[in-house]
């Protein structure tokens, strides 16, 4: 099915005339929750439930061990996950330790399977969802 958008008119008000226009905005749908996958990945595999969920706790342990000690982790044509920060800039070298850092966090980058799949999705307007006032 791909992504579902719908046309929405907004109003520029940052510019003095306030402009109407036009813009496409996704419409979200469900979340698929950790345990409808793991069952879903159990049934696609043909294992049970209990083989799935050990199989993802373990992956998900040894990945946070790995991250924690600053490696990066690959998960093939998946992506691969880094450990990351962001930081301030200082006009002196000895002002850059580890004080400056504003926010550590996980950075996410898909591998070729999932830009694959991004690349080839379709993208659709939703039926009788167009333009809200």
């Amino acid at each position: 099915m791909g992504i579902i958008y719908r046309k929405k008119k907004i109003t520029l008000n940052y510019k003095e005339e306030k402009p109407e226009v036009y813009k496409i905005a996704k419409i979200v749908m469900p979340k698929v929750s950790y345990d409808e996958l793991l069952k879903d990945v159990a049934h696609a595999e043909g294992v049970n439930d209990t083989a799935a969920l050990a199989v993802v706790r373990g992956l998900l342990n040894r990945m946070e061990v790995f991250l924690g000690l600053g490696h990066s982790v690959s998960l093939g044509e998946f992506g691969t996950f880094s450990p990351n920060l962001r930081v301030c800039v200082t006009q002196t070298i000895d002002d850059a330790n580890a004080n400056t850092i504003k926010k550590k966090h996980i950075r996410f980058i898909p591998g070729a399977r999932l830009r694959d799949v991004i690349k080839n999705m379709s993208v659709n307007e939703a039926d009788g969802l167009s333009v809200k006032e």
